[in-house]
């Protein structure tokens, strides 16, 4: 007879991470493990803003605080409108699930972040050219990646009388106010990176240009 193999809190936060999240967890060990992968997705991203700024000391301990922050207040930024969205739709979905998915999207994104901390970290010290761009591609793609675990685990939860349209507007709202307010969040910390970047006026400097 199989035994079923209780799994350690940190493979729980590792599958979530990765969009492979139980779908029969309970209210109270959903909320948990919501809780525990934005801790983790703060500590994770520190170690990319540490290495993004390691031009100089003083600048990689500045972002490696910076970077977490911004993660976190972007998060807190979109979490209003987006369950104000999921009440409008009328949609029979669970908040807790929702704000599991969101935060083991960010877990997701976070871990990318500190996968490419170092190759990121290498470049700043070897090519002036192009360390800034790859640290600004890292995190897109950490943005990309993020969004996509959010998705597949908003998806998992979806009881069968769902379908995936059902939920498309309060992911849909999370993603344009996290992106909208991270970019000023990013703007407000500046810099976090040795050398200036496109996004450092925030909103303002990109319509300028």
């Amino acid at each position: 007879m199989n035994a079923t193999v209780k799994k350690t809190p940190l493979q729980e936060l590792l599958d979530t991470a990765c969009g492979r999240i139980n779908s029969t967890l309970s209210a109270k060990r959903a909320l948990h493990i919501a809780m525990g992968s934005l801790l983790c997705a703060l500590l994770l991203s520190a170690a990319w803003g540490a290495a993004a700024g390691s031009g100089s000391i003083l600048l990689a301990l500045s972002s490696g605080l910076k970077v977490p922050v911004i993660v976190l207040l972007s998060t807190l930024a979109a979490l209003p409108a987006t369950l104000l969205a999921l009440r409008l739709s009328g949609v029979h979905y669970a908040s807790r699930r929702l704000l599991l998915s969101i935060c083991s999207g960010v877990l997701g994104g976070a871990l990318i972040l500190a996968a490419l901390a170092p190759i990121v970290g290498i470049y700043y010290h070897t090519s002036a050219a192009i360390g800034a761009k790859l640290a600004v591609a890292s995190a897109f793609v950490a943005l990309g990646t993020g969004s996509l675990i959010m998705v597949r685990n908003a998806l998992r939860q979806l009881p069968e009388s769902l379908t995936a349209k059902s939920i498309a507007m309060p992911l849909g709202v999370f993603t344009v106010v996290l992106l909208a307010a991270m970019l000023q969040f990013v703007a407000l910390a500046s810099p976090v990176l040795p050398v200036p970047s496109v996004f450092d006026g925030g909103i303002d400097g990109l319509v300028v240009r």
